[in-house]
């Protein structure tokens, strides 16, 4: 059975600053993949594995007219996500294996660092596909360049870099290799972008 872990709030809270310019950076490039999937309309958005709610929040405040859910499997992310946020977002428990929404509810769905963390990406990415109406995004980290800077920050050194947590590990090129084989064909365009230790994907519906 999976266990909550703390991982994610350390990433969010970290002092280092070449760790807050990385992730400053990725969260802008995020927000323009998101805000130009918006193209300058109101849009419902799922955050699929939002953790404490860190990535619903800084695309809250910073793109007008997005509806966001937030869905997480560990209680312990929702509750934080939810306690003393003064934004309008739904954080609620959920499966991304198994989610309780119908085929193409929400206009854009995002996944950032989830896929390494689960026993069965596929099933997971057919999921959070079903569900989107235009275009879904997804991120994870991109190796080994993500394992080598926790070394070089002095991070999991006995798992040479490696997260206990993340059982996934891909390349830039691996990982669209893996979105290609799992996405059926004809149904999505891909554009994957090498975003230094993370590789992100955006994937727009053909048929939307």
């Amino acid at each position: 059975m999976e266990t909550y872990n703390t991982g994610n709030l350390q990433k969010y809270h970290s002092k280092n600053p070449l760790k807050r310019i990385m992730v400053s950076r990725f969260q802008n490039k995020l927000a323009e993949v998101v805000s130009a999937a918006c193209g300058g309309q109101p849009a419902t958005l799922l955050d699929a594995g939002c953790g404490e709610g860190f990535t619903a929040n800084y695309l809250y405040d910073r793109i007008s007219g997005l509806k966001i859910t937030g869905i997480d499997y560990f209680a312990q992310a929702v509750t934080a996500a939810k306690d003393g946020n003064p934004r309008k977002i739904d954080f609620q428990t959920g499966d991304i294996n198994k989610l309780k929404f119908s085929d193409k509810s929400f206009n854009i769905v995002i996944a950032t660092e989830v896929l390494e963390h689960l026993t069965d990406p596929s099933k997971a990415l057919s999921e959070i596909a079903r569900v989107t109406q235009t275009t879904l995004i997804i991120s994870v980290p991109n190796e080994p360049f993500f394992c080598l800077g926790n070394l070089a920050s002095g991070k999991n050194i006995r798992r040479l870099g490696n997260p206990a947590d993340h059982i996934n590990h891909w390349t830039y090129r691996g990982f669209r290799k893996f979105l290609e084989n799992n996405i059926p064909e004809g149904v999505f365009n891909v554009k994957t972008y090498n975003c230094l230790v993370w590789t992100l994907a955006v994937l727009t519906r053909q048929s939307a």
